[in-house]
């Protein structure tokens, strides 16, 4: 399953916090149902590819509709096709000891 990490600043707001943009982006990911996880920079989701292109637009328009005239949206996706992916076993990955 593709893993999107992404982060939104709304640009010329009277706050240097983001935390309200990120509880209201919390709400719109549980509303569609999909998985994630909150880090100090950023939000990870995980669902199919359609599911999170369209999280995306929803993501990226939320500031608009509190009246925000800026934002920018930066986003990653990974997606292997080779074996099953998802944010618990990347994280668990990469806290195993390598040899």
């Amino acid at each position: 399953m593709p893993v999107l990490e992404i982060s939104i600043m709304p640009i010329g707001t009277d706050e240097a916090s983001f935390s309200s943009y990120v509880s209201q982006a919390c709400e719109v990911v549980d509303k569609r149902g999909l998985q994630y996880q909150v880090t100090p920079m950023s939000t990870m989701v995980e669902g199919s590819m359609e599911d999170l292109l369209a999280v995306v637009k929803d993501l990226h328009s939320l500031p608009f509709a509190t009246g925000v005239n800026r934002v920018i949206t930066n986003v990653t996706i990974d997606e292997r096709r080779d074996k099953e992916l998802d944010m618990s076993s990347m994280v668990q990955a990469a806290n195993q000891p390598q040899n």
